[in-house]
């Protein structure tokens, strides 16, 4: 039996706070929240049979086919779902890279970077192909954060993959139903009455009391003065990523990969820190901690996730075995107990507010240090700006007709920070990627430098 797709696909919680961040972005002059995914191919690809297999995608999952607007009586967006089929030459651009080398290709891709996801006039999943260098094309996928995860992109690059292969005819193809499951309640569910209420409060107004003081890079400059948005790729070879894994086995045997990983860039934020530290100041670290149930990877049009942080000690910072050993037993009790709840009930209610609302209660954050009556887990960004992903959850040798090389993404930073990191492990490979307004520069190449040399130290 067919699903008959509805008109439009509502935002959950997570989706509406992604909204009215990228508001607040877009409204500071920034590109808003998105996420830049890059597929080093070799050789070229297919970009005639991505374009057929998208026509099968938007039919499978109607959400990545859609365009954004408000509703006319609470201006609230939505995902409107019965459009006209898109250009699709608009929605897969090819670039030809003149000069066709490595510099001009890092000149388009920051300013691709520094362009706004077009949500009005393109549906939100949208395909750039940078083509000219020898070894083969630069993928790059980008869409709003407010549409889905990571972990939701992956999976359509998955099944775009899937259908490349299987080459269906779309018009027999029907919706998975995706729009149709939301599925947040269940990560909400089990909420004590008042806590999210008791939680809002200590965001407005956490205790003075507290005992730690979580780390802070310097606020960056004026916003007028960050200048451009810029990126930066570390590569690591196939032979040390071998020595990274033996280096982690050894010092610590018991320990998550992704534990050490977390530690190596503590250490490295660690020396980028002013001296001397306060007492009792520790670096935040988060973590997110998936709310798809498995094996079922519905609802993936949307954000399903819990945001956690973990605290460490900043003398300890230096000891990367010692730091991964508390990571990886923190990790251990936030998978054992699943998504909690408070986090989640707090966004549901900051959700309840009009766009506009949220939007203005976070610009501010964006650009300047709350004073500290207004600090805690929304006001105040972790002290480690940096994400961890695994990409596909099966080997991927292809994409679209090319052999897939390498994977990784780009997260926004905020622009009080400046800077921010995200490190993409897959297939055994391992890419740290740097993404920063100009003023950063020097601050992001160090902490590179400094972050790849704690992964490959032996002693």
């Amino acid at each position: 039996m067919s699903i008959i797709v509805p008109r439009f696909q509502v935002p959950n919680p997570l989706d509406l706070m992604f909204f009215a961040f990228d508001r607040a972005a877009r409204r500071l002059g920034l590109p808003g929240a998105f996420i830049h995914f890059n597929l080093e191919l070799g050789g070229q690809l297919d970009v005639e049979g991505l374009k057929r297999t998208l026509a099968a995608v938007h039919r499978v999952y109607p959400a990545t086919g859609s365009r954004l607007e408000w509703s006319p009586v609470l201006g609230r967006p939505r995902w409107r779902l019965d459009v006209c089929p898109p250009d699709l030459d608009r929605v897969v651009q090819v670039h030809r890279l003149r000069p066709a080398t490595e510099e001009e290709l890092q000149r388009r891709i920051d300013g691709l970077l520094g362009t706004p996801v077009d949500l009005v006039n393109l549906p939100p999943l949208q395909f750039h192909v940078f083509r000219g260098l020898s070894g083969g094309d630069l993928l790059a996928v980008r869409w709003p954060h407010a549409l889905m995860d990571a972990r939701g992109g992956c999976v359509v690059m998955e099944e775009i993959e899937r259908l490349y292969q299987t080459a269906p005819d779309p018009s027999a193809l029907t919706s998975a139903g995706d729009e149709l499951h939301d599925d947040f309640a269940r990560l909400t569910a089990g909420n004590r009455a008042g806590q999210g209420l008791a939680l809002l409060r200590k965001w407005v107004a956490p205790d003075p009391s507290r005992e730690w003081r979580n780390a802070q890079l310097p606020v960056a400059p004026e916003l007028g003065e960050l200048g451009p948005l810029r990126s930066a790729v570390r590569r690591l070879s196939a032979g040390e990523v071998r020595r990274v894994h033996e280096v982690s086995r050894r010092l610590c045997p018991s320990v998550r990969f992704g534990a050490f990983l977390r530690a190596c860039a503590i250490r490295a934020l660690h020396h980028l820190m002013p001296r001397p530290q306060r007492p009792r100041t520790r670096y935040s670290v988060p973590y997110v901690i998936e709310g798809r149930e498995r094996p079922c990877r519905r609802p993936v049009c949307r954000n399903m996730f819990n945001l956690e942080r973990v605290g460490v000690p900043a003398d300890l910072a230096p000891d990367r075995a010692g730091v991964a050993r508390l990571l990886h037993d923190r990790t251990a009790e936030m998978l054992a107990g699943g998504p909690t709840a408070g986090y989640l009930a707090t966004v549901v209610r900051l959700s309840r507010l009009p766009t506009a609302v949220v939007a203005g209660l976070v610009r501010r954050s964006l650009t300047t240090e709350p004073p500290s009556w207004q600090r805690g887990e929304l006001a105040e960004p972790p002290s480690l700006p940096m994400g961890f992903l695994r990409a596909f959850t099966r080997d991927m040798p292809t994409f679209c007709g090319a052999r897939l090389l390498r994977t990784y993404a780009f997260r926004p930073p905020l622009p009080r920070v400046g800077l921010a990191a995200q490190v993409a492990a897959e297939q055994g490979q391992l890419t740290i990627c740097g993404f920063y307004f100009e003023a950063r520069a020097a601050m992001m190449h160090r902490f590179l430098d400094e972050f790849t040399a704690a992964l490959l130290e032996t002693d």
